[in-house]
């Protein structure tokens, strides 16, 4: 299961709502810049290691109104995944992070079927 994903982890730090102050910060103190947390990253990132998800279900769980990692950073992740064709089923709520990561643990019925 991918439970809020996002495409890149960079871009969720500079864009989500408890890290991009920090990022910023950290930036303006020229510790790291944007392009250094790519190439730090870029291993790490969802959309660059899908291939060894092939064969399998996938479950993803995006909340539309999530902040921390950005709705349409998932989006993104879902459009790479549906170009590969890979199995995977999508929920979708009106929720933020934190309310959607409660709900997603403590009704589970979905991810069970």
């Amino acid at each position: 299961m991918l439970a809020f994903p996002g495409d890149k982890i960079t871009p969720c730090i500079w864009e989500g709502v408890l890290t991009k102050k920090i990022a910023k910060k950290i930036e303006r103190e020229r510790k790291y810049t944007y392009d250094d947390y790519e190439k730090i990253f870029k291993p790490y990132n969802h959309i660059n290691n899908l291939t060894n998800l092939k064969g399998k279900l996938i479950k993803i769980y995006l909340e539309k109104s999530d902040e921390i990692v950005p709705y349409h950073r998932g989006k993104k992740l879902v459009k790479k995944m549906n170009q590969m064709k890979l199995n995977f089923k999508i929920k979708e709520t009106r929720l933020d992070h934190i309310a959607g990561t409660i709900k997603s643990v403590t009704f589970v019925s979905w991810l069970l079927k």
